[in-house]
């Protein structure tokens, strides 16, 4: 049945015709409709309003129950116009859907439109329009083909959410039948019974809406899902043409640019030739526009360059939003096991860094900073040259009389060129501009669609085990992690550049100055804080200040080894090359450093004489115990954070190896070792917070 992608008419026509008789056969009573009107609810409201006051019980009641029925009426009438538009579908869908799949084999099987020709007569500044206009449209249809497949993903599951909703309907009808059969049927005008008698008929015409509406839905699902099958073969028939046809422009573009360059460089070296033997003044007008003429040519490269760097950066956030959309497909359907998880994150490990997505972002930035630059520049020069007589004078100031009459022509003659060729410099650069901005908003899209594929992986390997159980020792790969770990060749490969690094990075220079400063007054900064402490106490000299004092001087004499650490890890980070170490390095003391300094933090914090001892009057005992727990965390958690950090970055496949494995473990004892030894004054106070 299926043929080229498509589907075949005459099966297609058949199916119609069949589905349509089904229609028929299945078609449901209309609804009935609710015995009250939106006009009898308006005008009873305004009977209330006008008789009772605002502040009367009943005026309140009423208009609430009349609210209600409201809301239910506009219901019903939502309902009802869905279900009409669910019907039509149904009648109608199924030849609308043989006939989009014929038409689209049709155009696939017929005669392919010669792109080049269309685009052969058109000049550069219509082709650029041209381009714009196609960009914007092919956006347009791959916002259209993301709703359609994600209409077509929602139909699996929208059968299962109907039937519930159905369940759900049926009981609330049963509820508002015993309601009605508690009510008065024949009330009085007016009043609460009346307007409880509406409410409740207005809902029960809303719920019986809802179910046809509801079973309408399920009957036209299957003309519903060709449709938007079709619709989507459709939509995925005018993008690739579409794509097509942007690539023909692009290359006529360039062809174009390239031409009209490439003519203006020769009219410019014409023009610098024939200038030899002249006056310099005239001579460096000459070589100023032959320089101008010669950056045309790399701009055109760049233009091209940046125009592929951006449809690559389209097919790749495309691609990586698609495989979302399927991975979420299949894991409703699969589950997550450690098959798949070992799939998520062989994908996860191609994906660029999110470090490198904003280092291009940041280039890219630049690059447009610089051609607003530029621009400005240009266009400032093309004011000038709107006067040639004037540019020409001020080019010849200061020379005699006779001279400025000897070289005007020449002047004038050069100065009518630069003028055409700063036209088309300006031309080149408003293109290149707006070339970098769609690159720009490209990598902002990719680097979120990058960021999202992590999220949503990172989320769901949460529990999803990396290993079988007990293989930590198996295969030998932990001594030949091992080895790889610690070699010392790639050791001695990457500490070598430091030295060079810190002469060609002046900032890590100011790093380690700080923390030799830091080295330095560590003993005057200690002094000054034992002096805090020494007036706490005292009515007349305890004050807020010192204290305050105290936790500066406390937080600076906790700064010094861990801004160390990661003046290091910025110097791994600037190493050049493709280094997995370096990188891996550069990973592992970054993120070390903030917890190194959060445990300094706390061991200064119980230094005697500190802010604890003194400040908050802990005795000797209780701080030197929590201070020697905090001690052996730092001595045991530091290294094992180390190890595995530097792990998971050099093998994010096996989510660390054998030996990051380990790590972990030696991670986790660590952290148990600490709370379990943690003194008893702080484990009371930790269970009364918890």
């Amino acid at each position: 049945m299926i043929r080229g992608g498509g589907v075949n008419p005459l099966a297609a026509l058949l199916l119609a015709a069949l589905v349509t008789c089904c229609g028929i056969a299945y078609a449901q009573e209309p609804v009935t409709a609710p015995p009250v009107t939106l006009e009898q609810l308006a005008a009873a409201e305004q009977q209330v309003t006008s008789n009772l006051p605002e502040d009367d019980p009943a005026r309140a009641t009423l208009i609430t129950l009349y609210n209600e029925a409201r809301s239910a009426l506009t219901s019903y009438a939502e309902f009802v116009q869905l279900r009409q538009g669910f019907e039509q579908i149904r009648r109608n869908g199924p030849a609308e859907s043989a006939s989009l799949h014929a038409e689209v084999i049709d155009l696939r099987e017929g005669e392919k439109p010669d792109l080049a020709a269309e685009v052969q007569d058109l000049t550069l500044d219509e082709v650029e329009q041209k381009l714009q206009s196609a960009k914007s449209e092919l956006s347009a249809l791959k916002g259209t083909l993301a709703d359609l497949r994600s209409e077509v993903d929602g139909f699996s599951s929208r059968s299962a959410a109907i039937r519930e909703r159905l369940s759900a309907l049926v009981a609330l009808d049963t509820e508002l039948d015993s309601q009605l059969g508690l009510v008065n049927k024949a009330p009085e005008p007016g009043g609460e019974s009346e307007a409880r008698l509406w409410s409740l008929l207005a809902a029960q015409a809303s719920v019986d809406a809802e179910k046809a509406a509801l079973d309408e839905e399920l009957l036209s699902q299957p003309a519903r899902l060709e449709l938007s099958k079709a619709q989507l073969d459709r939509t995925r028939f005018d993008a690739d043409l579409l794509e097509q046809r942007l690539a023909a422009l692009e290359q006529r573009a360039g062809e174009l640019r390239r031409g009209e360059v490439e003519e203006a460089r020769a009219g410019a070296e014409l023009e610098q030739a024939g200038t030899r033997g002249k006056h310099e003044l005239v001579q460096a007008l000459a070589d100023e526009n032959a320089a101008l003429s010669a950056e045309f040519a790399e701009r055109s490269v760049r233009i091209e360059q940046v125009r592929q760097r951006d449809i690559e950066l389209q097919k790749k956030a495309d691609q990586l939003e698609t495989d979302l959309k399927s991975i979420e497909r299949r894991l409703e359907v699969m589950g997550m096991t450690m098959a798949i998880g070992q799939i998520l994150r062989e994908q996860t490990v191609q994906l660029p860094t999110r470090r490198d997505g904003l280092r291009a972002i940041d280039d890219v930035t630049d690059d447009i900073r610089d051609s607003s630059s530029r621009q400005i520049e240009l266009e400032d020069e093309r004011r000038q040259l709107r006067d040639r007589n004037a540019f020409v004078a001020t080019r010849l100031e200061g020379q005699s009389p006779e001279l400025v009459a000897s070289l005007e022509p020449d002047m004038l003659a050069l100065a009518g060129s630069r003028r055409e060729l700063v036209k088309q410099a300006v031309e080149l650069e408003n293109i290149y501009g707006r070339a970098l901005g769609d690159l720009e908003f490209t990598l902002r899209r990719h680097v979120g669609a990058v960021k999202r594929y992590r999220g949503f992986v990172a989320e769901r390997l949460l529990w999803i085990p990396s290993r079988e159980p007990l293989s930590l020792f198996q295969g030998g790969t932990l001594v030949t992690q091992v080895r790889e770990v610690f070699d010392p060749r790639a050791w001695m490969a990457v500490l070598t550049p430091i030295p060079g690094e810190l002469i060609r990075q002046p900032l890590t220079l100011v790093g380690i100055a700080l923390v030799l400063l830091l080295v330095y007054l560590t003993p005057r900064i200690t002094a000054r804080l034992i002096e805090t402490g020494r007036h706490v106490g005292c009515v007349r000299t305890d004050f807020y200040a010192n204290t305050l004092h105290a936790l500066v001087l406390t937080v600076l004499l906790s700064l010094k080894w861990p801004l160390l650490m990661a003046t290091g890890a910025w110097l791994f980070e600037l190493q050049e090359g493709d280094t997995g170490l370096a990188n891996a390095l550069y990973v592992a003391l970054l993120r070390l450093s903030f917890y190194f300094w959060v445990l300094e933090l706390q061991r200064k914090l119980l230094l005697p004489g500190g802010l604890v001892r003194k400040h908050f009057r802990w005795s000797e005992q209780r701080a030197d115990a929590l201070a020697r727990r905090v001690l052996r965390l730092e001595q045991t958690f530091l290294p094992a954070g180390f190890l595995m950090l530097l792990c998971n970055t050099l093998y994010p496949r096996d989510v660390g190896g054998s030996l990051g494995a380990l790590a972990v473990m030696a991670l986790l004892l660590s952290l148990a070792h600490f709370f379990y030894h943690l003194p008893t004054f702080v484990q009371e106070r930790m269970e009364s917070i918890f």
